[in-house]
């Protein structure tokens, strides 16, 4: 945005209008603490009661199902649990369920510049579990910067390059 200056202050003036009326009235923050299934679905059915139509939880891989630890599940079990009933809760109250997930470290893996490209599936934690029972992903990245004007073609390939490299 640094870039486009005009972009920044359209942008800012937006998030600044949604502060209030009509906005902000449609818009409700739930205030479950707890971060498991039970706490999601209550939060879920705040939501329902409240009106909405979307439903967004940052983030998926902090919800606990309870099975990991001293209950012998696994974290691939733990997760699956999650977005299953993740699936059920959404379908049951008829809601659009949009879940934040983090990206497993293969992403960057031997190239400290990947993390700034849009993600693959096989990027995001658990994605074949996610895939499965999603509508659709979506994978917000920052592009690499652009060569400056006063650098050459050389310079900027050298040092995207090292940055690469690390």
């Amino acid at each position: 945005l640094a870039e486009h200056p005009d972009d920044r202050k359209r942008l800012t003036a937006e998030f600044h209008a949604q502060l209030h009326k009509p906005y902000v009235e449609q818009v409700m923050v739930s205030g479950q603490r707890q971060i498991n299934l039970e706490g999601l679905a209550t939060g879920v059915k705040e939501a329902k009661a409240f009106g909405a139509h979307v439903v967004i939880v940052d983030h998926i891989d902090h919800i606990q199902a309870g099975i990991t630890g001293s209950a012998g599940g696994s974290v691939f079990q733990e997760t699956k649990l999650v977005n299953d009933a993740a699936l059920s809760l959404a379908q049951e109250h008829d809601l659009i369920l949009l879940f934040t997930s983090q990206l497993n470290m293969t992403a960057s893996k031997g190239d400290y510049l990947a993390k700034y490209k849009p993600p693959k599936d096989e990027h995001v934690n658990f994605g074949e579990l996610k895939r499965r029972n999603a509508t659709g992903m979506i994978g917000l990245y920052r592009p690499v910067r652009k060569p400056h004007a006063t650098e050459s073609k050389e310079e900027y390939i050298k040092c995207i390059a090292a940055a690469r490299d690390g």
